[in-house]
């Protein structure tokens, strides 16, 4: 996997509930998309009624992925002294997803995907 999901933080805060993702590996975010889940005795659940396909972007290993659950306009800061970009991505949800401990997150990789009207 290129990303690495490593913070969770302000669960149950609309304004400030977010995911944080370290980039480990050059690739492009077409690729990923990131699932609501719960959590179930023998690991998560395999239905999702959000999900969140991240739009075309490169990122660089080093840089960080941090996505509000909330609308928002998307940013980039770059930091010139560690060669490092931030990018500030937003799902657009009107409610929080972690309401409580059991609630989290899953990350995929695709590697390819096929759109209902080619067939």
């Amino acid at each position: 996997m290129d990303l690495e999901i490593y913070a969770i933080a302000d669960k149950n805060d609309l304004q400030n509930e977010r995911v944080a993702i370290n980039v480990l590996k050059e690739c492009n975010l077409k690729f990923f998309l990131l699932f609501k889940t719960h959590f179930t005795e023998k690991g998560f659940y395999h239905e999702s009624d959000k999900s969140y396909w991240f739009t075309p972007r490169k990122v660089s290993a080093g840089d960080t992925i941090i996505i509000y659950t909330k609308s928002g306009t998307e940013k980039i800061k770059k930091d010139e002294k560690n060669e490092t970009t931030t990018h500030f991505i937003y799902w657009g949800l009107k409610s929080p997803i972690f309401t409580d401990d059991s609630k989290g997150v899953v990350l995929a990789q695709v590697s390819d995907w096929m759109l209902s009207n080619k067939i």
